[in-house]
């Protein structure tokens, strides 16, 4: 469709109406370019001068007033320009307003279609990228907005299954995590619960150790008691016996005379062996070597027995050492007894023999 162009017509001034023209401004400023004033004193340089101002002055005078003139007319038409422009304005203004009404009405259409169109996009565009967050997948909001529904819906499933296959290998790991804590837990209580097991095993042990050693110090102290009370009877038996056996020897025989001097090559009585005794000659009876050698060998036993009884002390079993300590002094005993008899007999045989 074409607008129609309205033609515009412009009045031109008549410039040349002024009272003076360049040409004469040229020939005033060639003639009055000479004026100088050279001295304070020089009177006639300066009414020169002056004239010249005046003359230039007063031309300017004539040119505003001109104008001023002229410019009445001028303004008078822009003012009747103004006033028209107006009024056609106010012609135009409504069927423009109502044309750019019906432009609006399309550009607001638009402008709503295209919000709904950017609103639902968006919405979509959450839609997706949510899906997406809750299987913890990330893609660029440009690249999925770019998807259509069919490759948005193979990237979702994508995403799924990779989502879901690391959710199963964390649940198993967790799984294993935790069945690993109680494995070891499991361990540590039975271990501990074994230690505690066997430290008050060991406690119960130490403590019937420490009962056992005092029962066998006391049953040492006791045994020994017991054999120092044994030792001391079969001393004090040794001793009677002893004494029994000193009263049962034949009297030695006291020569009051020195022997003969060939008294070491005269014929002895047998069994009897000679000695001083407080400045006297003595001649005791002498045990046979038989009898000497049964006493030895008597003698002998009894040591061995008494070596027994100190080997005794050391056996740890209170009641099997104060056995075999009893076992030992009435052995030691009977020895002893055997060993006075013994005696007495060798004695008693010397006598005779004598």
């Amino acid at each position: 469709m074409s607008v129609p162009q309205i033609p515009i017509v412009a009045n031109e001034l008549p410039l040349a109406s002024f009272p003076v023209a360049d040409a004469a401004i040229a020939e005033l400023a060639a003639k009055f370019a000479p004026l100088v004033i050279t001295n304070l004193e020089d009177k006639a340089a300066l009414a020169a001068v002056h004239s010249a101002r005046m003359v230039v002055k007063n031309l300017r005078v004539e040119v505003e007033k001109k104008r001023v003139a002229l410019k009445a007319d001028a303004l008078a038409w822009g003012r009747n320009v103004d006033a028209e422009a107006k009024r056609l304005t106010v012609l135009l203004s409504p069927i423009e307003e109502r044309l750019e009404a019906e432009e609006w009405k399309v550009a607001a259409e638009k402008q709503r279609l295209a919000n709904i169109a950017a609103e639902e996009a968006a919405a979509r565009l959450k839609v997706r990228m949510d899906a997406l967050a809750a299987f913890r997948a990330f893609a660029a909001p440009k690249s999925v907005e770019a998807m259509d529904d069919e490759t948005f819906r193979s990237f979702l499933e994508a995403a799924g299954a990779k989502f879901a296959a690391e959710q199963k290998a964390e649940a198993d790991r967790k799984a294993a995590e935790a069945a690993e804590a109680a494995r070891i837990a499991k361990e540590r209580a039975e271990a501990q619960a074994a230690q505690a097991a066997e430290a008050a095993r060991l406690a119960k042990e130490r403590e019937e150790l420490r009962l056992e050693r005092l029962r066998l110090d006391q049953e040492r102290v006791e045994a020994e008691d017991a054999a120092r009370k044994v030792r001391a009877d079969q001393e004090a038996e040794a001793a009677r016996l002893e004494a029994l056996r000193v009263a049962s020897w034949p009297k030695p025989i006291v020569v009051t005379e020195p022997p003969p001097a060939d008294y070491e090559t005269a014929d002895q009585p047998a069994g009897l062996e000679d000695e001083v005794v407080d400045g006297e000659f003595v001649v005791v009876p002498e045990l046979s070597a038989g009898a000497a050698e049964d006493a030895a060998i008597v003698q002998r036993f009894l040591r061995s027995v008494n070596d027994l009884e100190n080997a005794a002390n050391a056996i740890r079993d209170g009641r099997l050492r104060e056995r075999v300590v009893n076992i030992l002094a009435d052995c030691g005993s009977s020895l002893f007894s055997a060993s006075a008899i013994a005696a007495r007999s060798a004695v008693a045989m010397a006598g005779s023999a004598g």
